[in-house]
């Protein structure tokens, strides 16, 4: 007996073919709807984390100094020196400025030498230092491995190395020579993430980035090149980000540079500089692209021209500062701390506000830079630290 095969007509066969791929053009349209929203939800959640943080950052410095307090009274004589890479930039005079203030109230000599963007000057003025029977060497914003023989020669002769400003707060990295007695500055990724914080508030998860790192002041601009990066990825995965390094030396020529960049790409319309001294020269270079009207810059260290641009509306919406007389101050109290034999800290407690158009209008960038960030007063609260207020 032979087996009958049912066949179904053709039509149907059609029909059946037909109903299950508009079900499967439902399924991934639904799919596709899905992941939509969540990339929507995503970004929304990401520019509101943004704008949470900008928000935090832009009210004033209420935190002081850390201790804890020791006596600096019989520390008065001892000469220091503050040697500079970048010593004729205005956020280095801000700083040599406060390391002058301190001094005078320990009843140290505090004398100064320009290292012109030069390792070998910058090693030139730490054999001077020594020369000059320096009690302690404050090496400013250069990495310490690259005057490693200049630091052994002056740690021989007795001389204390604070290196400043070259790294985040904590222990020293690897590779700092064991002749630094100790580490004093601020970090450099708390302003980083703020910076891109900012960028992904202020363009709602819509940006292209050009981020300007500087590898020749130190590891400090790396660790906070990567805090950006990191941080623009985490709010917002979208958005893109270029890196690009711009030693100290060639700052002058960033006019020309960010120019062409921009020509030969137009989509960017984020410039970020990891510091403003850079934006003076980036500025007219946006103007120069015809791009003044789509680049927006946002920066660190938040010095009085830069500040001014914000309050002109020129270019620059957004400048992440520590005030820079302050530092000068932590890195003296780091230095009394290792002259008196005591502890180093691991962070020297520098704090930060981030300057927008929402409280810029306030600011008089002709006072002293320390008002613009609160009522604290950190030099009344470093004298009691050190008991000679």
């Amino acid at each position: 007996m032979s087996a009958t095969v049912s066949k179904q007509p053709r039509h149907s066969r059609w029909v059946a073919l037909l109903v299950a791929g508009v079900g499967l053009v439902a399924l991934a349209s639904t799919l596709v709807g899905a992941s939509v929203a969540a990339n929507s939800i995503a970004k929304a959640d990401g520019v509101a984390k943004a704008k949470a943080w900008v928000s935090l950052m832009e009210k004033p410095i209420s935190k002081g100094p850390p201790g804890p307090a020791f006596d600096a009274s019989n520390l008065r004589g001892k000469k220091v020196w503050f040697v500079s890479f970048p010593f004729s930039i205005n956020y280095s005079q801000q700083v040599w400025q406060g390391v002058q203030e301190a001094a005078k109230e320990l009843g140290f000599t505090a004398k100064s030498f320009d290292g012109k963007f030069s390792p070998a000057d910058t090693s030139r003025g730490i054999d001077l230092a020594v020369q000059d029977n320096a009690d302690a060497i404050i090496v400013h914003s250069l990495p310490p491995a690259v005057v490693a023989p200049a630091i052994n020669r002056a740690a021989k002769a007795g001389v204390k190395i604070i290196s400043a400003e070259i790294q985040n707060p904590g222990p020293p990295l690897p590779g700092t020579p064991k002749t630094v007695s100790a580490i004093a500055g601020h970090s450099y990724s708390i302003p980083t993430k703020t910076m891109a914080s900012q960028v992904v508030a202020d363009s709602k998860g819509k940006a292209n980035v050009l981020f300007f790192s500087v590898s020749d002041i130190g590891p400090g601009s790396k660790q906070g090149t990567t805090t950006f990066v990191a941080t623009m990825k985490n709010l917002c995965p979208s958005c893109k980000v270029q890196v690009n390094d711009a030693p100290v030396a060639q700052w002058s020529g960033l006019t020309t540079r960010i120019t062409s960049l921009l020509r030969s790409n137009p989509s960017i319309n984020y410039v970020v500089p990891i510091f403003d001294g850079m934006a003076v020269y980036l500025v007219p270079g946006i103007r120069s692209a015809g791009a003044a009207n789509r680049v927006k810059i946002v920066t660190g260290d938040a010095t009085a021209s830069v500040i001014e641009n914000i309050k002109r509306k020129n270019i620059v919406i957004g400048d992440v500062g520590q005030p820079n007389v302050w530092t000068g101050w932590a890195i003296v109290d780091q230095t009394a701390r290792v002259l008196a034999s005591k502890k180093p800290l691991q962070d020297v407690g520098i704090q930060y506000r981030l300057f927008t158009s929402k409280n810029v209008g306030k600011i008089n960038t002709k006072t002293d830079p320390t008002t613009w960030y609160g009522r604290l007063d950190f030099r009344a609260r470093y004298k009691k630290i050190w008991g000679v207020g």
